[in-house]
């Protein structure tokens, strides 16, 4: 994508993410809310009670040019939605997680075990490839889960979940088609199996789409259906009501309904500040999202500080080349060059060049989803 960080907490809501529990039981309940979002030092691993599947929010650029969108990094573990994104995970923890469920899924298989079983078993693995960087071993885990899911009506919540979970998979590698087609194909079923708490995250997911389209919006609409009803259902995840706050920031700026956006963006930040505290992840994307509106609003000087207090926040947590970091820079050279500080942008450029051609975070999980939930 190449936009910003759109309180990627769907903002770092781990890059929109599902909690999976064991698959004894073959239907989705309520939804286990996230733990130890966000807030850990980079040398810190995430404690999870238990896997979870993540997805991605993003979000659109402040300027039309650059709509690859902020990842609404609280979207998978889910700023960022797109989303996007990272708390950091031991690489070895990680990587003897996958061995162990790689090797459960060939036993099960052995022993024939039903489609449900199998397909939830894949649907985890495809999440935690996802959380180790691998996409091509992530793609194909999620393509089995979606096969062996689709058969048998005990498995439909958890057949959406995936296809939504998968499309984020999409939306982070910037394959807007795939995602799209996903998402529809996830609110298709969401709406059958009618959970009204499960469309709005996917609408919300879908209003990331619109963002990139620059259809604005469609964007606002999408982002205020999703809000009105996870606050209506009393969505227990705060990150999906960030999610929503910070696409409904952007779209509106972008709509020049700025003064509507701002009040958005800081009712964001305080849910973000109650939920998590100053020094979090997705504060940090709240505080993008208050920049951004600051600087539509021509609040130039108040726009400069919140931009570099959240890039900050987010090097600090996350490290220089994870790629929220990265959406997070952009954002502000974005600002200075509307600022005409054109040497100064130019340097974001080449710090934003450098650590992007750097290994990147593959031990990583993304901070957009963990409304998404397989049970």
């Amino acid at each position: 994508m190449a936009g910003y960080l759109l309180p990627a907490l769907r903002v770092a809501k781990k890059h929109y993410a599902a909690v999976l529990v064991p698959p004894t039981k073959h239907f989705v309940t309520k939804s286990e809310p996230p733990a130890a979002i966000g807030v850990s030092p980079r040398n810190e691993s995430l404690k999870v009670r238990s896997p979870m599947v993540f997805t991605v929010l993003s979000s659109v650029p402040p300027t039309p040019r650059y709509l690859s969108g902020i990842v609404l990094l609280l979207s998978v573990v889910a700023c960022p939605s797109q989303v996007p994104e990272l708390l950091v995970v031991r690489p070895s923890s990680l990587q003897e997680t996958i061995a162990n469920e790689v090797q459960q899924i060939k036993s099960d298989t052995d022993q024939h075990r039903a489609d449900d079983h199998l397909g939830f078993m894949w649907a985890r693995l495809a999440s935690d490839y996802r959380q180790a960087g691998d996409f091509v071993a992530s793609e194909d885990a999620y393509l089995k889960a979606l096969g062996l899911l689709d058969h048998g009506s005990t498995a439909r919540r958890n057949y959406a979940t995936t296809l939504d979970n998968f499309a984020m998979l999409y939306l982070s590698y910037q394959r807007f088609e795939d995602a799209e087609k996903y998402l529809k194909r996830a609110l298709e079923v969401r709406k059958e199996v009618g959970i009204p708490l499960d469309q709005a995250r996917t609408e919300q997911h879908m209003s990331e789409i619109d963002l990139f389209r620059r259809n604005y919006k469609e964007a606002e609409n999408r982002a205020a259906r999703a809000l009105q009803t996870m606050l209506d259902q009393n969505d227990p995840n705060r990150l999906d009501i960030i999610a929503a706050l910070n696409s409904l920031t952007y779209a509106r700026c972008l709509r020049g309904r700025c003064e509507q956006g701002a009040q958005d963006a800081l009712r964001s930040l305080d849910i973000a500040r109650s939920a998590f505290g100053e020094n979090s992840v997705g504060t940090a994307c709240a505080l993008l999202a208050v920049g951004f509106a600051e600087w539509r609003l021509g609040r130039l000087e108040a726009a400069e500080e919140t931009m570099l207090k959240a890039v900050n926040m987010l090097k600090a947590y996350l490290g220089p080349d994870s790629k929220t970091v990265l959406l997070a820079m952009r954002q502000y050279r974005d600002y200075l060059k509307s600022v005409h500080r054109d040497t100064e942008a130019d340097g974001i450029e080449r710090d934003i060049a450098s650590n992007a051609r750097g290994p990147g975070c593959k031990n990583c999980i993304n901070v957009h989803s963990l409304s998404n939930s397989l049970k």
